[in-house]
């Protein structure tokens, strides 16, 4: 296999990884209870505590990981 074949079929990983994860997150963020800007903390935890957001939240990670 090329090197050039072996390129583009990573960066066509990297992006569908990249994609997925933003759906996951999507999904996951709105079954969270309403987001408020007073208390970030308490946010962030509840979106944390849903699998579904934190599965894309790594997912993502993998994928940016990959396109660097």
């Amino acid at each position: 296999m090329s090197r050039l074949l072996i390129g583009l079929s990573l960066a066509l990983l990297a992006s569908v990884t990249l994609n997925v994860s933003y759906l996951l997150q999507h999904a996951g963020a709105s079954t969270a209870p309403q987001i408020d800007i007073r208390t970030p903390l308490r946010t962030m935890k509840t979106l944390i505590a849903s699998r579904t957001w934190l599965a894309g939240g790594v997912l993502g990670t993998v994928g940016w990981g990959m396109h660097v």
